[in-house]
């Protein structure tokens, strides 16, 4: 789990969590849009994020990118995606980073603090909250090779791979 402050005064909350029992990611994400109409809110697929690190690089971009309305969708959930995924076309950052059933996923929430806390103590309450693994892996859909990792430096990954997926976007605009 990781909160933070984004440059505007909002808190953007991140949870690893899986669902309990057998639940639709849509469904997860229209009950949490329900209750909490006043929050930026998507589930991602853990399998295309590296780690907390880079999901945080991902939202400041997206948030940035609302503020000065240069959004690669009309939505910041949206655009979210597509940048987690390193993808310009939106039915393909949902294949590549949408959460499927029976899988491990994140819910990011983008808002004021108060509704963040709610948000937080409710997935609490309904979600199983998974720690994040130690083992990390890049995500496939950025296709870094070995030299691109060595020049980077360790410790660096996750900025690599927010950079690597607006490059990708950029390139096939």
């Amino acid at each position: 789990m990781f909160s933070f402050r984004l440059h505007d005064g909002n808190t953007c909350l991140g949870i690893r969590v899986r669902a309990k029992g057998v639940v639709e990611p849509k469904d997860i994400l229209d009950e949490l849009r329900r209750r909490f109409p006043k929050l930026v809110l998507q589930i991602i697929s853990d399998k295309a994020v590296y780690d907390d690190e880079h999901l945080k690089w991902v939202a400041r971009q997206s948030w940035l990118a609302k503020d000065r309305a240069i959004m690669l969708a009309k939505r910041v959930e949206l655009d979210l995606l597509m940048r987690v995924a390193g993808v310009a076309q939106i039915a393909d950052a949902l294949k590549v980073a949408g959460a499927s059933k029976d899988e491990l996923f994140l819910i990011l929430g983008i808002g004021e603090e108060r509704a963040i806390g709610s948000l937080r103590s409710w997935v609490k309450r309904e979600f199983n909250i998974i720690r994040p693994g130690m083992a990390k892996t890049i995500p496939t859909q950025f296709s870094v090779s070995s030299n691109e990792l060595n020049v980077v430096g360790v410790g660096k990954e996750d900025l690599l791979l927010a950079e690597r997926g607006l490059i990708e976007i950029l390139e096939k605009y």
